[in-house]
């Protein structure tokens, strides 16, 4: 049974750039449905080390904070993580795969409230055999596809024809035309910083590669809020450890 939308939050959406078919755009939205179901949606555009970590602290952010100081643990409610991705991830030929806490010989699920979904979008291909029941693809070629594509698909669903004049509306205006811009050099400079990460890595053996990737994790965990205590119980690290990744940012 398809559940209804309660509520929805967009935390940090940029749905524009200077020119429509230009793919610039990031999205993150949290999504209650009137289950009391928590989703989060967000869209990846680029990969980076740590992002498998990333995704579940998401999850357990999320998770964590539908429960109050000394509520009980029956409060807690199905949550869905939902990962969009601008680059391949997974090792199998599917763009949509979904994930569950499993036992690992009977395929026995230990619990519905972990769910997360990874999207990817470059394996989606375009195909004439497309029905109503692909609502799923066509979102899929919608965000992927250039603008003609974009225009192709639109014309197969209203919703999706919504969102094809949105999308033009919004690729007029000013101001979000600046964030795009503003966004773009953002995502430059991550590229660059990852790359200088990845040769030095390489230089300096595995050992300094796993180290990087242990920081960006740790600096993503205090970024969402994470207080030390948490990461260092995650991560498995020294206190002073964390204190020391965090206070060279400071």
């Amino acid at each position: 049974m398809t559940e209804e939308v309660e509520e929805i939050m967009f935390l940090n959406s940029y749905l524009g750039a200077e020119y429509v078919d230009e793919k610039y755009s990031i999205l993150d939205i949290r999504v209650r449905t009137t289950e009391n179901v928590e989703i989060d949606i967000e869209m990846q555009l680029e990969y980076h080390s740590g992002f498998e970590n990333r995704m579940l602290l998401y999850w357990a952010r999320m998770y964590l904070g539908q429960l109050k100081s000394g509520e009980a643990y029956e409060k807690l409610n199905k949550t869905i993580q939902i990962s969009i991705t601008n680059f391949k991830f997974l090792q199998n030929d599917h763009f949509h795969s979904t994930f569950h806490l499993m036992e690992k010989e009977k395929l026995i699920k230990f619990t519905d409230h972990l769910e997360i979904h990874v999207l990817e979008l470059p394996k989606v291909q375009m195909t004439e055999e497309l029905t109503d029941e692909d609502l799923l693809t066509k979102w899929m070629l919608f965000l992927s596809g250039d603008d003609k594509t974009k225009g192709e698909v639109a014309m197969t669903d209203m919703g999706i024809e919504k969102a094809y004049d949105e999308l033009h509306r919004i690729s007029e205006d000013e101001v979000m035309r600046e964030r795009a811009i503003a966004r773009d050099k953002w995502l430059s400079d991550q590229a660059t910083r990852r790359e200088q990460a990845r040769r030095e890595g390489k230089k300096e053996g595995k050992e300094e590669g796993k180290e990087e990737g242990e920081k960006e994790t740790v600096l993503s965990m205090h970024a969402e809020g994470f207080s030390v205590e948490m990461i260092t119980r995650v991560m498995k690290m020294p206190e002073e450890k964390v204190h020391a990744i965090i206070n060279q940012i400071q």
